[in-house]
């Protein structure tokens, strides 16, 4: 008995932590299961056991997978097609929910609306569409398109799992496709009609600069033999430190200087453009000896396009610079790009933006070189958007290979998921398609510490009876009723994803999908393919899952939208699992 509230102490207050969003995710599930080892609930192995498990090595090989895809020319078809349906937003919405959909079943999510959303990005400023009615449709139909087979989310292998570990025979690899395909049919429609009028009515694209009203903010000035920054490095000037002044350029005897280093000194007769308030630039004018140049009609960002651009890039939630301030990661001199913005809810920041913490869903207005831009992507968890990131065919028939070649071996039963996931990957080391170094970094470290992490909490609540006390709550709540025992399970998975990521949703409601089975004498098969479908239905808040999170600020989204869209959407798609899950999977076989 001692044990038991010991474990529902723990599991509250990573629940708590989880929804706070004050530590990341796996932070949070490592420091839960830290807490049963020092409780002296689960022994060190049991501990250890979760991170063995063979999930997490299919959920990294696909991860793998998904990073080589996007390495294939696949992206230039993409941005043909959607860019023949953008003149219509409704056939645009469509068209782009069914191809993210169809993407996420057969790769990472997070992967396949990152393809997607530089593509919709451009279409929607070539054709002045609001970005609030593209984003969330991307969002939520990679959530359903990830039902339609065994690899395309982490849920669905870690149910396969469960039901090997039970003694049932594991998911094959298309047996979800069904339940799938009904349900990204069922999105799209109600995309189409009712879902694109709760979406929020945003602002319409417009040029970068003014989007992010950076123009506002830009200012040219002179440094004259007299002023006190004269032979300083920027470092050791007060500009940024005082008056946080954001020095973009330096013109130097005709040539311009880009985003120059901390450690360039400025010389007298030296032209900088900075990003500045009028305020502070009145004020560095008075104190410093600085000239201040005449403004034209709208001063704009004078660049050389060759050299140098402007674009936008969206944070991802795993990305390293969440958690962390631009000044910590010396953001300029490692990367050669200056930050002129960062958005936030649909709100522009420009006032100290070298000390804001980044979130995930922050979007960058970035300026640098454009290789530049490309190079800092990958390193840094960063999808451009308006633009497709350039792709070969270099990749295409390694990877093609790799795919089809694990397709086969899988639903033919040659090889198990972890066999085949592993060769994949091995081919796609082999043929160069990445370096070992982007292999390392396709593959999501947080989640794979999180599931494993998960593994644990489920085992320990599983052990003190928590799992069975919650089954029998459920049982006597729905009075013994199969039907609605499914429904409870349903709505309680997708209930915890409006404040957990889906995939630890689900981990912490399986263990009592397994009890309730059995304590109705059912097969368990239709109970955990019900979980799994309650965790695809996170569409309550960006918390959910990352691709809910990646369109956050993309779309200029409140908290308040997603629940707005999300719960007639829920309910449809709960409604359609509760008809064709019994019928697929009948409950008593």
């Amino acid at each position: 008995m001692y044990e038991r509230y010991v474990v529902a102490a723990i599991l509250l207050a990573v629940l708590a932590l989880l929804a706070t969003e004050r530590l990341r995710y796996d932070i949070v599930a490592l420091l839960g299961l830290a807490a049963l080892g020092v409780a002296g609930v689960l022994s060190s192995q049991e501990l250890a056991a979760g991170f063995g498990n063979p999930a997490l090595i299919t959920v990294a090989t696909m991860s793998i997978m998904s990073r080589a895809f996007q390495k294939t020319a696949l992206l230039r078809r993409l941005a043909y097609y959607l860019g023949k349906a953008g003149r219509q937003p409704i056939l645009l919405v469509c068209a782009g929910t069914l191809l993210v959909s169809i993407l996420s079943a057969f790769m990472n999510n997070v992967a396949a609306i990152s393809l997607a959303i530089p593509i919709m990005t451009g279409v929607a400023r070539r054709y002045q569409l609001p970005l609030s009615k593209l984003m969330m449709p991307l969002a939520f139909g990679s959530l359903v398109g990830g039902t339609a087979t065994l690899i395309g989310s982490p849920p669905n292998l870690l149910a396969s799992g469960f039901l090997q570990a039970w003694g049932f025979t594991p998911l094959g690899f298309f047996e979800l496709t069904g339940l799938g395909v009904a349900l990204i049919l069922v999105t799209t429609l109600y995309f189409a009609t009712i879902g694109y009028h709760l979406l929020p009515s945003g602002r319409v694209p417009r040029d970068l600069e003014l989007e992010y009203s950076v123009t506002d903010y830009i200012a040219e000035v002179a440094v004259t033999p007299q002023c006190r920054v004269a032979g300083m490095t920027i470092a050791e000037t007060p500009m940024s430190r005082l008056y946080d002044a954001n020095i973009l350029s330096i013109v130097r005897g005709g040539v311009r200087i880009l985003a120059p280093p901390p450690h360039q000194r400025l010389l007298a007769g030296d032209i900088l453009q900075l990003e500045v308030s009028r305020e502070n630039l009145v004020a560095m004018a008075g104190n410093l000896g600085i000239k201040v140049l005449p403004k034209e009609a709208e001063v704009e960002l004078r660049l050389d396009p060759g050299r140098s651009q402007t674009c936008d890039a969206v944070v991802s939630a795993d990305s390293p610079l969440v958690g962390r301030t631009l000044k910590e990661l010396d953001f300029r001199r490692k990367y050669g790009l200056s930050v002129l913005a960062i958005k936030r809810r649909g709100q522009s920041f420009h006032h100290r933006i070298a000390d804001l913490r980044m979130s995930g869903g922050d979007v960058l207005l970035l300026l640098g070189p454009p290789r530049a831009h490309s190079e800092a992507c990958d390193p840094l968890g960063l999808v451009l958007l308006g633009q497709a990131p350039v792709t070969g065919t270099r990749a295409d028939y390694p990877v093609l290979f790799a795919f089809a070649g694990l397709i086969v071996a899988v639903a033919s039963g040659l090889l198990s998921m972890v066999t085949a996931g592993i060769l994949a990957a091995v081919i796609i080391g082999l043929t160069r398609v990445l370096s070992l170094q982007e292999l390392y970094d396709a593959v999501p470290w947080p989640v794979l510490i999180l599931l494993g992490s998960m593994f644990g909490l489920a085992a320990a609540a599983e052990q003190v009876g928590m799992s069975g006390l919650l089954a029998s709550a459920i049982l006597s709540l729905t009075r013994g009723n199969p039907g609605l025992s499914l429904a409870v399970l349903f709505a309680l998975t997708s209930g915890l994803t409006a404040v957990l990521v889906n995939s630890a949703a689900f981990m912490l409601v399986a263990p009592v999908s397994l009890a309730l089975a059995a304590g109705l004498g059912a097969d368990p098969r239709a109970f955990l393919i019900i979980t799994v479908a309650g965790s695809a239905s996170a569409f309550f808040s960006p918390v959910g899952h990352q691709s809910n999170a990646l369109v956050y600020g993309v779309g200029g989204y409140r908290f308040a939208d997603y629940a707005r869209a999300g719960v007639g959407l829920s309910l449809l798609v709960g409604a359609t699992c509760l008809y064709l899950v019994p019928r697929f999977w009948p409950l008593f076989p």
